[in-house]
């Protein structure tokens, strides 16, 4: 699969091109068999897919892979400014008097096996 064209989507919204599939399956005569399949991304903005339905087949081509599979999607990308704010309020609560997280219990074999002997001892 080959995109072609920018998406307008990018230039116009900020979004970013995905190309989902990578390869379709199709049926045809050895003649006719293709190098590659090409899509015209070009009209695609954020939230619009290019679907293995869209692919121009030609000659005795019949597509063999679900029509309703996305080929190439253009999503919008994710504001990084939301982690830090969600940082800064973590830094914040401890200061407003809420408690801190537990730290994790730390058990010691060593003790165990000592005391074990000593026990013996005693029964006999």
């Amino acid at each position: 699969m080959h995109a072609e064209g920018e998406a307008k989507g990018i230039k116009l919204q900020g979004g970013l091109l995905e190309l989902v599939i990578r390869s379709v399956d199709i049926e045809c005569l050895p003649d006719d068999i293709p190098e590659r399949f090409s899509v015209d991304v070009t009209e695609l903005m954020i939230g619009q897919a290019k679907r293995a339905g869209d692919i121009v087949l030609t000659g005795s081509m019949k597509l063999l892979s679900p029509a309703d599979a996305v080929v190439a999607h253009v999503v919008a990308l994710r504001v990084e400014a939301e982690p830090a704010a969600a940082e800064t309020a973590a830094v914040a609560t401890p200061e407003a008097g809420a408690t801190p997280a537990a730290e994790p219990e730390v058990i010691k074999k060593g003790k165990k096996d000592e005391e074990a002997p000593e026990e013996k001892g005693k029964k006999k």
